[in-house]
């Protein structure tokens, strides 16, 4: 079987924080195993960095399903897109948000 290269990327996460197997999932020991600070608040999600500690924001209005997919989405940002997102091109900011 052939993964594209972000499930690549999510099985390589899960195998180095000792995922094994889907009852394993979860998102605070998944944030906890990599130093990533998760907070859910009333507001839209999203992820910063300050300090050089990471933060994921969940809107914890969203059904759980949904906040899933948000720190999922968020953490995507987190590991894979460097510095501050807002010194790059609106097309290119947008694009990484598909």
């Amino acid at each position: 079987m052939v993964y594209s290269n972000l499930e690549d990327f999510v099985t390589e996460i899960h195998r180095k924080i000792g995922i094994l197997t889907p009852n394993e999932i979860d998102m605070q020991m998944i944030a906890d195993s990599l130093n990533i600070k998760p907070h859910f608040w009333d507001e839209s999600s999203q992820a910063t960095e300050s300090a050089s500690e990471h933060w994921i924001f969940i809107n914890e209005i969203l059904s759980l399903v949904e906040q899933w997919q948000d720190f999922g989405h968020e953490l995507c940002h987190v590991l894979q897109y460097a510095g501050n997102q807002h010194n790059l091109p609106l097309k290119f900011r947008l694009y990484q948000e598909v």
